[in-house]
């Protein structure tokens, strides 16, 4: 009797089939209910974490003494030299800028870029102006320095970089022999052409320039040489007199 009881208690136990519960059809049509996985689903929708912004950049205003000029920063000069950028070039030779300025004394020099070692257009020349960015000592393997291969990075008006060798310029030339390349002006961009061209001075030049190389083609006369190169003149100068440029646009 008692066996009988347990048996009528809990029948799986005792031979016979285990009842299973059937799951309702679904209508036609629909799809059947998803089973119970027992895992919580969030109730925050999945999201990609936001990437960081960069943080925007700007031009330096300290310097780092090295020897006896002051240079930007290493990483800065990397950027400033892998492009052009002539307005950044005019901007740092304003006199608020701490950099240090040199004047080239070989009669003409290879304008190297010191990052891709392509040869620039137009040479460096006698008198003319730039700044220094990085004093770089030749070295063997072992680190051991080589006499006589030192080398100076620097910055042209026109927004190129270039390598000096030691003793290739000189801190100071008579005002009359200064020079700036010619291309400052022509690779200026609109906003900076716009500002510089408040100054009555610049406006005159660029006139002068206009009708100088009216109509003119690649072969430029002396006439229209000269004018470009005034006007590349008057810009330095309206520079070095604190002219107020607005920041460039575009910063390495």
């Amino acid at each position: 009797m008692a066996l009988l009881a347990v048996c009528m208690t809990f029948p799986s136990g005792c031979g016979g089939e285990p009842k299973i519960a059937k799951v309702p059809a679904a209508p036609s049509g629909e799809k059947p209910p998803p089973l119970a996985t027992g895992r919580r689903k969030s109730s925050e929708p999945a999201t990609n974490p936001k990437r960081a912004k960069p943080e925007p950049r700007s031009l330096p205003t300290k310097c780092t003494q090295v020897r006896d000029i002051c240079v930007p920063p290493p990483s800065y000069v990397d950027r400033l030299c892998r492009h052009n950028f002539p307005d950044v070039a005019v901007y740092m030779m304003g006199p608020k800028q701490p950099w240090t300025h040199r004047y080239v004394r070989a009669k003409e020099a290879q304008a190297v870029n010191p990052i891709s070692e392509r040869v620039g257009e137009v040479p460096l020349t006698f008198g003319e102006e730039i700044i220094v960015l990085r004093y770089k000592t030749g070295t063997i393997e072992g680190g051991m320095q080589v006499s006589g291969t030192e080398r100076y990075e620097v910055l042209r008006w026109d927004g190129s970089c270039a390598t000096l060798q030691e003793g290739e310029f000189v801190e100071a030339v008579p005002k009359q022999q200064l020079r700036y390349v010619a291309p400052t002006w022509q690779r200026l961009g609109d906003k900076y052409r716009a500002a510089l061209m408040e100054s009555s001075a610049v406006a005159e030049a660029e006139g002068t320039r206009k009708a100088d190389c009216k109509g003119l083609g690649l072969g430029r006369p002396p006439k229209c040489h000269k004018a470009m190169e005034d006007l590349n003149r008057v810009v330095a100068e309206v520079v070095h007199d604190g002219f107020e440029l607005p920041l460039p646009e575009s910063i390495p």
